[in-house]
């Protein structure tokens, strides 16, 4: 009897023991036991590829035609990597919702047989019922180099699967040393910034806004700092999207703004708008406006002097969770300006709905039609924009010329290094431009 019951705990036991290794769905390794799998095999898998695989718009087949037929496709692909990995003696695992993991034992170059027999997993069609799905992937190779774990040798073909998919369809990239470095980069920026998060590690600086017309001070863009050396925006502030932190920054900068606002008036000065710059991936910080709302009242100050910047793409994108975060700044009474217009879109004639109250034509647009025989884009762009009842503010203006030539097109604002660069929150609250200081281009 004893024998019995040792017997059915064993398959009881490996049974259970299969299940927690195997993906349930697709019944290959799991994410989760590829990782355990790579941590206790770094000796036998030094001298390893790892290949990431992203199937190419797959939530859009699962919000299209639903769960069921996106579950076949990714069934229907991991029968076919199994049987590869098997004939070939892979290690092969979800490595995501769509995404898979090989390890072969290996150094793959571009020309290896490797890569076309999984390429050509994609070539034949999916069929369900009528339907005919021919899927396109994005595939990243990192090749094993004894010097980083076995962990981030995926993270590399990840990193490299990423940029294989903005190359276009069914492209194969492989991770290169360039690729490395900026890996360790990011790896150090990323350290950077968590110390930053934990240890006020961050400050404002504001750019004045200055009236075309009459040079006086209109207002300031409040910009991120980092307190950490040699730490530019440029660096940090992909870094922080990328691992979604930017919602973090996003409130920080509304509290940093909000708090030097009021410690402006409580030192006696005149209060002037500042500007907020929001990114689209905070559209997922649902509870932003509320967050606002309350600094707001804590510091009893008026949603007129604070202005949120949104890009063009979040203006456009016209989702529900966007207008509604629209709406609700504007019935706050806060005013919204649409940054880097010109940068990523042709049409103007979005300009005649989008709800914004401000356009910030971006220095490109300045450095490249603000010359003899093409600013008459600007003028007409400056025409539309007041003929719709918006205003617009020039940025990157850097030449006496430059303020002469929209000052004459009707330009309301500019803000630019030809007034002044971004300056900290004591010198911003004191600057006054004059019209000697523009002629000196202090």
């Amino acid at each position: 009897m004893a024998d019995k019951e040792n017997i059915y705990n064993e398959e009881e036991y490996k049974k259970l023991l299969y299940q927690v290794q195997h993906d349930e769905l697709l019944d290959i390794f799991s994410r989760r036991y590829a990782k355990e799998y790579l941590r206790n095999a770094s000796d036998v898998w030094s001298c390893a590829s790892f290949i990431v695989i992203d199937i190419e718009g797959f939530k859009s087949i699962n919000a299209t035609y639903g769960h069921e037929i996106a579950d076949g496709i990714l069934i229907h692909t991991a029968l076919k990597l199994k049987a590869l990995a098997i004939e070939n003696k892979w290690i092969l695992s979800r490595h995501g919702g769509d995404q898979f993991l090989i390890m072969c034992n290996k150094t793959l170059d571009e020309g290896h047989p490797y890569l076309k027999l999984i390429r050509d997993v994609f070539e034949e069609p999916f069929r369900a019922g009528s339907i005919e799905f021919k899927v396109s992937v994005g595939i990243g190779v990192a090749n094993a180099n004894n010097v980083l774990n076995l962990e981030e040798q995926v993270d590399n073909a990840e990193e490299a699967m990423r940029v294989a998919k903005s190359l276009g369809h069914n492209k194969t990239f492989f991770y290169s040393e360039e690729l490395q470095q900026k890996a360790v980069q990011e790896k150090i920026i990323r350290e950077k910034l968590r110390d930053a998060f934990d240890n006020d590690g961050f400050y404002m600086v504001y750019q004045p806004k200055v009236d075309a017309h009459d040079l006086s001070l209109s207002g300031f863009e409040a910009l991120i700092r980092m307190k950490e050396p040699g730490m530019f925006p440029s660096q940090f502030i992909p870094i922080a999207e990328k691992n979604g932190w930017i919602w973090r920054i996003g409130r920080m900068t509304t509290e940093l703004v909000v708090k030097q606002l009021a410690k402006w008036r409580d030192e006696g000065h005149e209060l002037y708008p500042v500007s907020i710059n929001y990114s689209s991936n905070q559209l997922s910080d649902v509870s932003y406006v509320p967050f606002l709302e309350g600094l707001l009242k804590e510091y009893d100050i008026d949603p007129k002097y604070v202005e949120i910047e949104i890009t063009e793409g979040v203006l456009l994108d016209q989702t529900i969770r966007a207008n509604e975060l629209f709406k609700r700044l504007q019935d706050m009474g806060i005013r919204l300006l649409m940054d880097d217009f010109g940068t990523g879109y042709s049409s103007l004639g979005y300009l005649t709905y989008i709800p914004v109250d401000v356009i910030k034509l971006d220095k490109s647009l300045v450095d490249n039609y603000l010359v003899e025989g093409k600013d008459s884009f600007i003028n007409d762009v400056i025409r539309l924009v007041h003929d719709l009842d918006k205003q617009m503010t020039i940025e990157g203006v850097e030449e006496e010329w430059q303020y002469m030539r929209l000052k004459g097109f009707g330009a309301d604002t500019i803000q630019g290094y030809y007034f002044s660069k971004p300056l900290s929150a004591d010198e911003a609250i004191v600057y006054k431009p004059t019209f000697v200081d523009v002629k000196k281009g202090e």
